[in-house]
């Protein structure tokens, strides 16, 4: 198993409404894209302003099911169009889950 997370900060301009719907379209692409096995997106629940604003968590059978989500469609038209005009920083890291998924 094979682990993407990617945590976003929104730009201050960015309105709820943008978010709301950056958060959907993301949750959408475990349906448009058959190698997400898992997919988890949620708003950051803690204070600070070090903190970033959203996480987004997706599990793939293996690092090359992983490749091929990075330039599927449906991935770069989110990314593109949704996510990158209201995002100001983002941050991520892919590894390899021990077997069994135990963390």
């Amino acid at each position: 198993m094979f682990r993407h997370i990617v945590m976003f900060r929104f730009s201050p301009e960015s309105t709820a409404e943008q978010q709301d719907h950056a958060i959907e379209e993301l949750r959408g692409l475990q349906g448009a894209i058959p190698d997400i096995r898992a997919l988890v997106v949620s708003r950051n629940q803690g204070p600070g302003p070090a903190n970033y604003d959203l996480v987004l968590e997706a599990d793939f059978d293996s690092a090359e099911g992983f490749g091929r989500y990075g330039p599927h469609d449906s991935h770069q038209r989110v990314w593109k169009s949704i996510l990158q005009p209201i995002v100001k920083d983002v941050a991520g890291i892919q590894f390899n889950l021990p077997v069994g998924g135990g963390r």
